[in-house]
């Protein structure tokens, strides 16, 4: 996550310390899982403990254990995911006319079917929660 210790960062006390001229390619590229990265000069020592302690006190969504069975949609599905690579350099900010290219992106994919994907992912959140 935050590149290589004593190259891109030193751990002080436990906490990353990170060269404050570079912004550092890893964090360009990733996000990092707050529950199992070090904390860094900004963040409280015990980051990741408060972490646990605040997640635990938080009630389940009442989808926890819900999934979407992509059957009834899977055409859909696939001709969605041939989309998004098609226009992945849009999803990275590669796009040289952005408004055009999502408007273009939005008809696309509401050619394709992606309202009917999210009416049966709508449908099966509705039959779970009804049980």
């Amino acid at each position: 996550m935050y590149g290589t210790e004593g190259k891109d960062y030193e751990l002080v006390d436990g906490r990353v310390v990170r060269d404050e001229k570079s912004t550092g390619e890893y964090e360009k590229m990733y996000f990092g899982n707050p529950f199992l990265t070090l904390p860094d000069s900004n963040d409280s020592p015990d980051k990741t403990q408060g972490l646990y302690e605040a997640a635990g006190t938080r009630p389940l969504s009442g989808l926890t254990g819900w999934t979407f069975d992509p059957s009834e949609v899977e055409t859909e599905l696939n001709r969605l995911n041939d989309c998004w690579l098609e226009h992945n350099e849009f999803f990275y900010g590669g796009s040289r006319d952005w408004e055009a290219e999502l408007e273009e992106l939005r008809g696309e994919t509401e050619r394709i079917g992606i309202d009917r994907v999210v009416e049966e992912m709508n449908a099966q959140i509705k039959e779970w929660e009804d049980r």
